[in-house]
């Protein structure tokens, strides 16, 4: 896939949830938390801090804290 859109020059969007193979087959990873971006950057770059951003939680405590209704 990389070299087919190296040859065509062209972007590929994958969506995994896999974040071990994120981190290996990708060179961007965009972390989302209920359609919000939490995380941007290279592979590399995604520490346990930013995991724990992205997957910690509830989704009613997120709304809640936005003051949404619940």
């Amino acid at each position: 896939m990389r070299d087919l859109a190296g040859e065509l020059k062209l972007p590929v969007l994958i969506n995994i949830h896999n974040v071990t193979e994120a981190k290996e087959y990708t060179d961007r990873i965009v972390g989302m938390r209920y359609g919000r971006i939490i995380f941007d950057d290279v592979p590399a770059q995604l520490d346990q801090a930013a995991m724990d951003q992205i997957y910690a939680g509830s989704p009613h405590a997120d709304r809640a804290k936005d003051g949404a209704a619940a």
